[in-house]
């Protein structure tokens, strides 16, 4: 579906939802690793 509404983009709006989606991913990615490393600090208290 997601393809088939890009596919009726211009170029230049392909493009800036491109930017803005790997903008988006990094910040989930971010929000990610905060998350796993604030765990493994938990763990790491828990375990000593």
């Amino acid at each position: 579906m997601l393809k088939q509404l890009t596919a009726k983009l211009t170029p230049d709006d392909q493009k800036l939802l491109d930017r803005y989606d790997c903008r988006r991913m990094d910040q989930m990615n971010r929000q990610d690793e905060l998350i796993y490393s604030e765990g493994l600090m938990d763990g790491i208290l828990f375990g000593y």
